[in-house]
């Protein structure tokens, strides 16, 4: 392959790639002919895996990215990567060594964007800096700007061919342009890009959940009669409440699998436990709090136990807030008992819109490496929240904003100690001792964001703080229990069935 020096430039096959401080030998293979459109899903599938992503991750990635029609256009290997200085740990320092790719910009009616593949099997998303005009080349181009960071990841190379040691991240790697359709919303109003997807397929949906299978049945809207609402009147009725990205099936089906949590679930609600589906990403908590007490009758005795993962515990502290209740001229809610898995209680710094891109970066990650039948919808949100993300507008995305430390929602959602009911907590200081590579080198990479114990999403002391919490319990450096994968811990869920069954 063409050899890159160090601040040069070279023109390949559909892109003109420059170094700023990076070496690397480095090619461009065009994957689409001139007016031809394919998905290639099944070579990307096999391309992702070549480069150490997990082969059912690999598959789920693939056959996400073919079926939301985003297609590869270009593929650019990239070996023998060297840099001459050492960036910040943060995505976008000005001084961190990085490629400068310049491509065919798409067609009006397209987005692009770049996945870039690093050899320890971790991804990365790329948004363009511009599309500009250029006398060289006929047409319009996009430039992506692709920080190059190497860092070392301790423990035993995926082909166990060597001793444990220090294995490199940012070595080798591959750069994936994607391209596909802008539907109306997105291309018009990009604004609304995101809030249009969710109208379609993650709208309002409240119904009973008390088993996997009666949490697999999706309903959209208010899915309940007034005789099942009236016979909660008084009596204490769980509510599950997801978090960002996700549904109830995604969040949920680990813990309602659990043949003895749900015997427990059983014998203390019976049939009163309520799952909310909520638009995430373009609504705020407390407007998703509003739309369920809008929808029940005003002078009901509504008693809630809540189980709430991520974003989830925002909406449960909005239910339990009495101003929530009287903006809607009805009895306050009594929150008898919350559990916050994973809330991030003080807000996390991936949730600022400087930082989307590595939270974005993050959930694609946790779902491609830690695959199995819940990710797929999460995932699928994540990746249109990148599409939103790469038209330039982030404008729309309220319910990601919320979460941001300081953010004017976590100063308004106060509740009284009155109000607050028992409260638990459960958060997760993750390491990835024992853990495959990619996930090693993602915990490499995210720790710096953070400089404190974390989930990978959450700061793990953020979840308690507060909240004046009866117990608050932190899964000690466990290499599995990451923010997506709280109740696939047996104890996690003994834990939240002890909680529950003890009121």
């Amino acid at each position: 392959m063409p050899l890159l020096d160090v601040d040069t430039a070279l023109d390949l096959p559909g892109a003109r790639i420059r170094s700023v401080g990076v070496a690397a030998e480095v090619d461009a293979v065009p994957r689409e002919q001139a007016g031809g459109r394919r998905s290639d899903a099944a070579e990307l599938d096999v391309e992702l895996a070549d480069h150490g992503v997990p082969e059912r991750g690999a598959r789920l990635l693939a056959d996400t990215l073919a079926r939301l029609e985003m297609r590869p256009v270009l593929t650019i290997p990239l070996t023998d990567v060297s840099t001459v200085t050492t960036g910040g740990p943060h995505r976008g320092d000005a001084d961190e060594p990085s490629l400068e790719v310049t491509v065919e910009a798409p067609l009006p009616d397209e987005g692009q964007v770049v996945l870039e593949v690093d050899a320890t099997g971790v991804v990365a998303w790329h948004v363009p800096l511009a599309a500009e005009a250029s006398a060289e080349r006929s047409g319009l181009e996009q430039v992506f700007r692709i920080p190059v960071r190497q860092r070392d990841v301790p423990g035993e190379p995926p082909d166990g061919s060597a001793e444990r040691g220090v294995l490199g991240f940012g070595v080798r790697k591959v750069l994936e342009v994607l391209r596909y359709p802008l539907h109306a919303a997105a291309g018009a109003v990009g604004e609304l890009a995101v809030a249009a997807w969710e109208g379609r397929f993650r709208p309002y949906g409240a119904r009973l959940g008390s088993s996997v299978q009666a949490l697999a049945a999706r309903a959209d809207g208010f899915a309940l009669s007034a005789d099942q609402v009236r016979s909660w009147d008084g009596r204490p009725t769980l509510l599950l409440l997801h978090g960002t990205f996700s549904t109830g099936t995604a969040a949920f089906s680990h813990l309602l699998g659990d043949a003895d949590l749900a015997r427990t679930l059983r014998d203390t609600y019976e049939s009163r436990v309520l799952v909310l589906d909520h638009p995430s990403l373009h609504v705020d908590p407390v407007e998703n709090a509003r739309w369920l007490l809008a929808r029940l009758p005003p002078d009901l005795d509504l008693v809630l136990d809540v189980v709430a993962h991520s974003r989830g515990g925002l909406v449960a502290r909005a239910l339990a807030a009495p101003q929530t209740a009287e903006g809607l001229h009805r009895r306050p809610v009594q929150v008898r008992t919350t559990i916050h898995v994973g809330t991030p209680n003080s807000g996390t710094v991936l949730a600022g819109p400087e930082r989307w891109g590595t939270l974005l970066d993050i959930m694609t990650n946790l779902a491609v490496l830690l695959p199995d039948d819940t990710v797929s919808a999460p995932l699928t949100a994540v990746i249109e929240t990148v599409k939103q993300v790469a038209t330039g507008v982030l404008d729309g995305l309220d319910g990601l904003r919320a979460m941001a430390p300081g953010s004017d929602l976590l100063g308004n959602l106060t509740v009284p100690p009155s109000a607050r009911g028992r409260v638990f907590t459960v958060a997760s200081d993750y390491e990835a001792v024992d853990a495959p590579v990619p996930l090693r080198a993602l915990d490499v990479l995210v720790d710096p964001f953070f400089g404190e114990g974390n989930d990978l999403v959450v700061p793990s002391q953020g979840v308690s703080t507060g909240m004046g919490a009866l117990e608050s319990h932190v899964v000690p450096r466990a290499p599995s229990v990451t923010h997506t994968a709280y109740f696939r811990d047996p104890a996690v869920r003994r834990l939240v069935a002890g909680w529950l069954s003890g009121g």
